[in-house]
């Protein structure tokens, strides 16, 4: 599981397995300092993804862009747009 938009108000967590509103998780958060803060939380809500990872090599340097969308979402135009304009600089 990795962490998004981390604030007061509650977390967005990125999970390979389908989690449903309710579950309860424990987690460990990696604070500034190098220490570990254990967390017990409760699911609030949550939406299914469909994601996408592109990745792009260039002398010996790889970068991976990742897209993720509600599933079934309309995104083969947005995500054709973002990665046809991927340059390296």
């Amino acid at each position: 599981m990795s962490t998004r938009d981390v604030s007061a108000g509650g977390m967005r967590l990125l999970s390979e397995r389908a989690l449903g509103k309710g579950d309860h998780l424990e987690l460990e958060i990696l604070l500034p300092d190098g220490s570990w803060l254990p967390v017990t939380t409760k699911v609030a809500w949550s939406v299914k993804l469909d994601v996408e990872r592109y990745e792009f090599w260039r002398a010996g340097v790889q970068s991976t862009l990742t897209l993720a969308d509600p599933a079934g979402s309309d995104n083969t135009d947005p995500w054709h747009t973002v990665t046809d304009s991927f340059t390296w600089r």
